[in-house]
């Protein structure tokens, strides 16, 4: 999830950022999601490198995903936009050795990827938000994050086409 907010006006690019009286602030985050609810969020230090990538699958992508399907039958298919990080060969080992079924994707493309309008709402309630200092704007996200209802990705999921819930 990227944006960065200049003068008020949401644009993309590589962080979430914010500004201070006195300085620009700004965090990368990383958040998964399904049709369960949201998964876990983390601050990523620094740009996004597979080795961060790698850190974040180990510490936190199956755990985020066994409370997310805990009560569920349908099988875990994990979706990203193949980006270079996502497909180093460091990940691709990863999602073998765990499993991990991924679904083959045109790289960053936003076609039918719910993850895009969760994000586009995320952006919109951090602008909301105080985010006066770089913990402020932490809080703000993890707070924004924790805003994504059951209700509202059950809507964005069933409006893909060809999905059965």
């Amino acid at each position: 999830m990227r944006a960065c907010w200049e003068n008020g006006t949401a644009m993309e690019t590589e962080e979430i950022a914010g500004f201070t009286r006195r300085c620009f602030v700004s965090v990368m985050v990383w958040g998964n999601v399904s049709y369960h609810g949201v998964g876990e969020s983390f601050i990523v230090d620094g740009t996004m490198k597979s080795t961060n990538y790698f850190d974040i699958l180990n510490r936190i992508l199956l755990d985020s995903v066994e409370n997310m399907f805990e009560d569920s039958m349908i099988p875990f298919i994990f979706q990203q936009d193949n980006t270079l990080v996502h497909t180093a060969n460091i990940i691709l080992t990863w999602f073998d050795e765990h499993d991990v079924q991924v679904i083959q994707w045109p790289v960053q493309s936003p076609d039918l990827n719910v993850i895009e309008n969760v994000r586009g709402m995320f952006q919109i309630r951090v602008m909301k938000g105080r985010r006066s200092t770089k913990l402020k704007l932490i809080q703000c996200l993890f707070r924004a994050w924790r805003e994504n209802t059951p209700d509202y990705l059950h809507k964005l999921y069933t409006s893909l086409p060809g999905l059965a819930f």
